[in-house]
């Protein structure tokens, strides 16, 4: 993978994990070259600080932090797709990539070719039955380019919203005094990404 191909997975993986700063900065630094699209990702930013300092001051109800989360998601994500359409190179001329391929296939390497794609689908496959964040994560870094990225990345994307509700659930629960109803959030939360911090401390205060 080459270093700009790993920049934007980087920042995908940003969006998918909901770290909607560390993305924004990013898409300002590759967007320095197109001022159209510099200025699409100052506005969004503008939209994001304002969401974060509502959602701070517990000013959004559960569903309408979903909903702006996801948009703004969903922006970034469409952003970082046009910088990227913008910042890659021309391909090589059809007919030669195709004899390359050919050549490579009739030396042996259909063998890999099947092998790689059959990996890719079982992973897939674990991926979608494991249903947690790190475990996007963790296909999307070692399939970066594969046929179900997309899927994958909309995958992580519904998650990091469920993990995002359970929590803000949580909290609510626990500020109003059921710590039962408040530890099935928690618990939710874990289920969704067992590594989360927050998570993990809400579960083991509400657990005591």
């Amino acid at each position: 993978m080459s270093v700009k191909s790993a920049t934007w997975e980087k920042i995908r993986q940003h969006i998918s994990r909901g770290q909607l700063d560390q993305a924004t900065e990013a898409l300002k630094k590759e967007a320095r070259r197109h001022p159209d699209l510099y200025d699409v990702v100052v506005v969004i930013d503008g939209r994001r600080q304002a969401f974060q300092r509502q959602r701070a001051a517990g000013l959004l109800d559960p569903g309408e932090e979903t909903r702006q989360h996801a948009r703004l998601s969903a922006d970034l994500l469409d952003l970082t797709q046009q910088l990227e359409q913008r910042e890659t190179p021309p391909r090589p001329l059809r007919w030669l990539a195709a004899a390359l391929l050919a050549l490579v296939l009739l030396g042996g390497g259909a063998f890999w070719f099947w092998q790689r794609a059959g990996a890719e689908s079982e992973a897939y496959r674990q991926t979608m039955e494991s249903n947690t964040i790190p475990a996007c994560a963790h296909f999307l870094e070692n399939y970066p380019a594969g046929k179900h990225q997309a899927e994958i990345q909309q995958k992580a994307s519904e998650l990091n919203q469920q993990l995002e509700h359970s929590l803000q659930s949580a909290r609510v629960m626990q500020q109003s005094g059921e710590p039962e109803k408040a530890l099935e959030f928690a618990r939710k939360a874990l289920e969704i990404h067992p590594g989360h911090p927050e998570a993990r401390q809400l579960f083991i205060d509400l657990s005591k």
